[in-house]
């Protein structure tokens, strides 16, 4: 149970650490000139992409993001469960 609660906390961490780096990462390739300002303003099929593109990672990372939850709280109630027992007087 301990490997599952390293694991998660290890997928939270880098989330937490991407939240940070993609804008940065984003701002510098505006700033160096690789991301053009309004490139693809009134591009039709590149908004349809996006759109779609969008569509599906929602989809699909609904139920990913059900499962981690489902997964924290077996781990927390685990952990909850294994502190009553080292706590437990009757021992």
């Amino acid at each position: 149970m301990e490997k599952k609660i390293r694991q998660l906390l290890r997928y939270l961490q880098i989330e937490y650490v991407a939240v940070w780096v993609l804008p940065l990462l984003l701002v510098a390739l505006y700033e160096t000139g690789v991301m053009t300002e309004g490139a693809y303003a009134g591009d039709v099929r590149m908004d349809y992409v996006l759109q779609t593109v969008g569509i599906l990672l929602a989809v699909g990372l609904i139920p990913l993001s059900l499962r981690l939850f489902s997964l924290g709280e077996e781990c927390e109630a685990a952990f909850i469960a294994g502190s009553l027992e080292k706590l437990s007087p009757l021992e």
